[in-house]
């Protein structure tokens, strides 16, 4: 890992975010890119002499200054940047631009009809990020994982963003769980499971994992409810980083889990596939 973005508001949740990613750039010796979005009304934009646009960028800049001088950011390779622009999808381009490893966000999550059609500017970036995205809800003094919950229907098509999965286990040397998550409503012969989870083994030659198949009524809440019982320290699963109608009609597992999850969840978007009717988590 050599790059790594924190997008950063000056809150609670943010500086939690910062935190973790100065531990993990600190074990990989990566470079730690903290970026803020200044979002200003529109004639502040285009016209920055105006009273508004003064202070709002030079309580900005004082801010940041603060922020740097967080004593957990000793010793981390630091490049700091504001931007002035109103929409949160520039955190995306920005991570495209400097072609980071990993987006990490601290979020409070969202419920009922904010989460249905608006969510938070995290599951915002979950859903477009093109680069792992790491979501935390709680500070984390000492990010350590020893066990990552790996949710998948476990066919070919995810094999790409478990590369990154393996990549960030291996810093860790952590042991990776692979779970399948069967639901009444999507019915899946366990023999069959255990296949697919054996076959994406032998197809990563992984070698510290273990194979779970968990029932519950949701997906998403199968997901964590196993990582809560097991004491998971991450939880990692897919996206296809669908918009618009479609996710409001079908929903997204992996901003479901991100919104409700206690847990570090990483999210890691996939290319649309053709769906299948006998592939279980279809909109992951």
């Amino acid at each position: 890992m050599k790059k790594i973005l924190v997008p950063v508001d000056f809150s609670k949740h943010s500086y939690q975010a910062l935190e973790v990613g100065a531990q993990i750039a600190k074990k990989t010796n990566a470079k730690l890119y903290i970026t803020h979005i200044l979002s200003m009304p529109h004639y502040a934009l285009t016209d920055g002499d105006t009273p508004a646009s003064v202070y709002l960028i030079k309580l900005t800049r004082q801010k940041m200054k603060e922020t740097l001088q967080k004593p957990f950011l000793e010793g981390v390779d630091v490049e700091e940047e504001i931007i002035y622009d109103e929409a949160i999808t520039i955190v995306s381009e920005k991570a495209n631009s400097l072609g980071v490893d990993l987006i990490i966000m601290g979020t409070h999550g969202a419920s009922g009809t904010e989460e249905m059609v608006i969510g938070s500017n995290t599951e915002k970036i979950v859903r477009m990020s093109e680069m792992p995205v790491l979501a935390l809800k709680h500070r984390m003094e000492n990010f350590d994982v020893k066990d990552i919950a790996y949710a998948s229907n476990f066919y070919t098509e995810n094999d790409s963003a478990f590369e990154k999965v393996k990549l960030f286990a291996d810093i860790y040397n952590a042991k990776i769980h692979l779970v399948k998550v069967v639901t009444p409503n999507v019915f899946e012969r366990t023999p069959y499971s255990q296949k697919l989870m054996d076959d994406f083994a032998v197809r990563f030659s992984l070698t510290n994992f273990q194979t779970h198949i968990f029932n519950d009524d949701h997906i998403d809440d199968g997901i964590i409810e196993f990582s809560l019982l097991n004491n998971m320290d991450l939880i990692a699963t897919n996206t296809h980083g669908r918009t618009g109608l479609v996710r409001i009609l079908n929903g997204s597992i992996a901003e479901g889990i991100t919104n409700h999850s206690p847990l570090p969840v990483m999210s890691i978007r996939i290319a649309d596939s053709k769906k299948s009717d006998n592939i279980l988590f279809p909109e992951v």
